[in-house]
């Protein structure tokens, strides 16, 4: 991964990292353009797992269970890939999983409030540095 490509992550990761999920989308979409292959499917799912925590935001819970489907297969998937980009992957696919089944709950008791303290954050061997 070239320089350029790795300060567009670590960017997307920060702005996840502070809830700028629509913007974490963004900075990932760029990288996702470019990739082909096992990293292209990594991306997709990095920017799953934004879109989903931003229909959450919103108030859509429901898009939120699919999204995050969808997210951690991907992410899962690519647990080696993402590991070697600087991911630390397994406390990311555990907190999302955690949040499905919240998201599952709030869809059954059709709420859309949250706590959003316990959003999951993304740590790398680059910002945790």
């Amino acid at each position: 991964m070239s320089t350029e490509s790795e300060l567009a992550l670590e960017h997307g990761i920060d702005q996840f990292n502070r809830r700028e999920y629509y913007a974490a989308q963004e900075a990932w979409q760029t990288l996702w353009n470019e990739a082909v292959g096992a990293p292209r499917e990594m991306l997709q799912g990095l920017i799953q797992l934004a879109a989903a925590f931003y229909k959450l935001q919103v108030g859509e819970p429901s898009g939120t269970v699919k999204l995050l489907e969808q997210a951690l297969g991907r992410l899962d998937a690519g647990r080696d890939l993402a590991e070697g980009m600087g991911i630390k992957i397994a406390p990311l696919l555990e907190s999302s999983r955690l949040w499905l089944e919240q998201a599952r709950r709030l869809v059954q008791e059709q709420r859309s409030a949250y706590d959003p303290a316990s959003l999951p954050r993304i740590h790398s061997r680059h910002l945790d540095a």
